[in-house]
């Protein structure tokens, strides 16, 4: 409760009163007692006014790419009986030194709102709070400090750069289509054909035109619907610089993002063995950046990932990242290659490097040599052919 200027001012005033008590001054006895007074009096104010407010903390947005504006919006609004005091408001923010704001007294019911914005620079979570409300009194000499709003995260995603997806090919999904297609799609793209009712359809697809010229009950079909697959492969070996291994985690990031948009069904590997499911939509793609905000670099190709590009549910395509060709080609080109239909390899090396050691996989893969002069979208035109729009 007392602040170092409270605890220096009774060190103070007790030193000062036993000089007067030595030397028989009764001047330095009154300094001494009146620090000691003024001391009790700032007690006193903090313990009276103790602060009845409410905070409330929201994360504007509550998603947010490295680079883009976060804020965080403060409401507070006093229910004491009387006006409050000056507060010093403190949130902690992980990896800075904190928030410190200066809130003007507000009268009785009265409310007023603060911002501050967050470091979003680089990706990863960003811890705010918790939130602490200071009072004191004018003299400085004590405080009291309240919680005003529990400890908040925010998962700040890589960088997307607005590409076109990689060329679509087909998953393990083709064969089961083939098997389900004399099966009714509960929900499909186009219209496949007519067939006979069988138990257990819903009678809202009953074609009835249909139904009342066979003399018996028909059912639309509709065409299963198809998607592409894709597998983003990120290297996590140790061997690029730190720089550019966040351009290696955005550019994961934006192969999968393009992919998603165009309704692929999409999975995220790193090479720690950090992995995602196939799957689309928007909150797939928010469950494959968190994997990528969160990824960290200095670990060699596990067998956790070789086990998961390998499975029985891969095919399509797949986009390999790495700073390091040899390495991911001893792992996955010479591994698993024949797993995939089509493969992408962005490598992230100086001008004139290519993968080592090339053979049958590494010819028919397309490799993306991204420069570190080179923006990532510019590289993936010049190799895959297809254009780019502006990053988010």
């Amino acid at each position: 409760m007392l602040t170092r200027g409270g605890i220096a001012t009774i060190a103070g005033s007790i030193a000062i009163l036993a000089m007067g008590r030595m030397f028989a001054l009764p001047e330095l006895f009154v300094i001494g007692c009146a620090g000691l007074i003024v001391v009790a009096l700032a007690i006193a104010y903090v313990v009276v006014r103790r602060l009845q407010v409410d905070v409330g903390r929201v994360l504007t947005p509550s998603r947010v790419h490295a680079g883009n504006p976060c804020r965080v919006d403060l409401t507070l609004r006093n229910r004491a009986r009387v006006a409050t005091p000056v507060l010093r408001l403190r949130d902690d923010v992980s990896g800075t030194h904190g928030v410190e704001l200066l809130i003007a007294p507000m009268r009785r019911s009265a409310g007023t709102r603060a911002v501050y914005r967050l470091p979003t620079e680089r990706r990863g979570i960003v811890h705010v709070g918790p939130l602490r409300l200071t009072v004191g009194d004018p003299f400085g000499l004590a405080r009291l400090t309240t919680t005003g709003d529990r400890e908040m995260s925010l998962v700040v995603y890589p960088r997307i750069d607005d590409l076109r997806p990689p060329r679509r090919a087909s998953g393990s999904d083709v064969e089961r289509r083939t098997l389900l297609q004399h099966q009714v799609a509960p929900m499909g793209d186009e219209f496949y054909a007519l067939r006979q009712y069988v138990v257990g359809d819903d009678l809202r697809r009953v074609h009835w035109p249909s139904s009342a010229r066979q003399d018996d009950l028909m059912v639309r079909q509709d065409e299963i619907p198809w998607h592409g697959h894709l597998t983003v492969l990120l290297d996590t070996n140790p061997g690029p610089a730190p720089v550019e291994f966040e351009r290696m985690v955005s550019a994961a990031a934006s192969i999968a993002a393009a992919s998603i948009a165009r309704g692929d069904q999409v999975r995220v590997i790193t090479s720690d063995g950090q992995h995602t499911p196939f799957g689309t939509g928007p909150y797939h793609l928010d469950r494959m950046l968190e994997v990528l905000a969160l990824v960290e670099q200095g670990t060699q190709l596990s067998a956790t990932a070789l086990e998961h590009l390998t499975s029985m549910d891969s095919g399509g395509a797949i986009a390999c990242i790495t700073g390091n060709a040899r390495e991911l080609e001893r792992g996955l080109l010479h591994t698993a290659a024949s797993s995939y239909r089509h493969r992408f390899l962005v490598l992230f090396a100086d001008r004139g490097a290519t993968p080592t050691g090339a053979g049958g996989p590494v010819r028919s893969t397309t490799v993306v040599l991204v420069p570190a002069d080179e923006s990532f979208a510019h590289a993936w035109v010049h190799a895959v052919g297809f254009g780019a729009r502006v990053a988010r």
